[in-house]
């Protein structure tokens, strides 16, 4: 049957659609004239020290923060009526779950964020949609790889540190006890210590993804990062010791607020609370100078299924891989991630805790 109206609709416009939203095909007027902002950035925190010496702190490269456009709804025999059209998406604005966003050579993994609809007539609806990107899926967006500090000379105005992306924190949860005396603080130490303090910002960054977490806790784990932070730039400067007794008391604030907070029965307390953990353990090891624990390995393309299989002999633990991945890497599925992925391994106990957590169905 030839269509009267000349526009390409049905199967065949289907098969050949550009922008896709999960299963969701967008075609002829539902198109947008132009769409709100692939791309991404790169979270950075700069520093400025006496003499003239400069330290950018890379937090990561993240996805846009939101991509948006708008288009047209008409009653149409070969795609369906506006109602339709509008209940599809809607269910998965609703579903709130992570769905594929494509549109010629560029992917995401995002989240509906808003879906809404501005009547004027019963046959032509416009609609806006908003989406919050997740993962870049485009395979392209390789993470950089971390990289050790160059020590800031505060006599030259012309040198600089660059801190690199951080790595996610692994390893041993004991956050029992306090921090002991320590020699004179090692560049290898404070390079430890830059790293680590990146990755609890990170996560400190995303608590907000985290609601049911007690304020009083993010309180506490922001105050120590930024005393830590304020130590090791001070270390940089001439401060031969990054450790001091304000920053071992900080350091058992957060331990002692955190502690409980790890085998919480909410998983989104437990989510948050599991790797932030390790990272404090790690620090409170460099501050110690003992070994930081703990497993990591690059991959291509993680099968999450399969390296959970290989680590714990258990496949359904893959998730907490994902969540100790999170402040990285963003969502990650079980299959189907696109990239090379540098991944931070929880230790068995670490990975039972957090599933046994998440299959939680009680208080």
């Amino acid at each position: 049957m030839v269509n009267p109206s000349g526009l390409n609709f049905g199967a065949d416009a289907l098969s050949t659609t550009a922008l896709m939203l999960g299963s969701f095909g967008f075609q002829n007027f539902e198109c947008p004239e132009k769409i709100e902002s692939f791309g991404g950035y790169q979270s950075l925190q700069i520093h400025y020290f006496p003499g003239g010496g400069i330290s950018s702190q890379d937090f990561g490269s993240f996805p846009p923060k939101l991509i948006k456009w708008s288009g047209r709804f008409f009653n149409d025999p070969y795609l369906g009526t506006i109602q339709s059209r509008v209940q599809g998406l809607t269910q998965l604005r609703v579903a709130g779950q992570p769905v594929q966003l494509t549109f010629g050579f560029f992917t995401y993994l995002v989240r509906i964020y808003k879906f809404l609809i501005d009547p004027e007539l019963s046959w032509h609806m416009p609609y806006t949609i908003e989406l919050v990107p997740v993962q870049d899926l485009n395979p392209w967006a390789v993470p950089s790889n971390t990289s050790t500090p160059t020590p800031i000379n505060s006599n030259s105005a012309a040198s600089s540190s660059t801190l690199t992306p951080p790595s996610n924190p692994t390893g041993g949860t004991n956050l029992t006890g306090g921090v002991s005396n320590i020699a004179p603080s090692s560049s290898n130490q404070i390079s430890n210590l830059s790293n680590q303090n990146n990755t609890l910002s990170g996560y400190i960054s995303q608590s907000s993804n985290y609601p049911t977490v007690p304020p009083a806790a993010i309180t506490s784990l922001t105050n120590f990062q930024q005393q830590l932070n304020n130590a090791i730039q001070q270390s940089l400067t001439g401060n031969n010791n990054v450790n001091s007794p304000q920053l071992t008391a900080s350091l058992n604030d957060s331990l002692t607020a955190l502690g409980p907070l790890e085998v919480s029965n909410d998983p989104g307390i437990a989510a948050f609370a599991a790797p932030v953990g390790s990272t404090l353990s790690n620090i409170q090891n460099t501050l110690n100078n003992q070994p930081v624990s703990g497993n990591q390995i690059t991959v291509s393309n993680p099968d999450l299924n399969k390296i959970a299989l290989q680590q714990y002999g258990d496949s359904t633990q893959w998730q907490a891989i994902a969540i100790f991945n999170k402040p990285q890497y963003g969502v990650m599925l079980p299959t189907g991630n696109i990239g090379i992925y540098t991944l931070n391994i929880p230790t068995a106990a670490q990975a039972a805790a957090i599933t046994s957590v998440l299959n939680s169905t009680g208080p």
